[in-house]
């Protein structure tokens, strides 16, 4: 009887390990996927502007206009996150 039940309580523990280990791993690939998708839509934005700007100021300028403005953001985040 004892030894039914520690059979039992281990293949338990074996399934609910299991569970989260999948539970984890799923988490897992829907941030890489999610993570892909946004980089790809800010790529694709970033290019609708750069675009757009382009009527104004040439296609060059407007490429370095964007991407000035990115390395402004990635900067002002360094700084926060320094000084948190």
């Amino acid at each position: 009887m004892l030894k039914r039940y520690l059979t039992t309580k281990s293949d338990l523990l074996r399934i609910d390990i299991t569970e989260k280990v999948v539970k984890l791993f799923t988490a897992m690939a829907m941030i890489f996927i999610l993570s892909f998708v946004l980089v790809l839509v800010l790529i694709y934005l970033s290019f609708t502007v750069a675009y757009a700007l382009s009527t104004l100021m040439g296609l060059s300028f407007a490429f370095l206009t964007v991407t000035g403005v990115y390395i402004l953001i990635f900067y002002c985040a360094f700084l926060i996150e320094e000084d948190g």
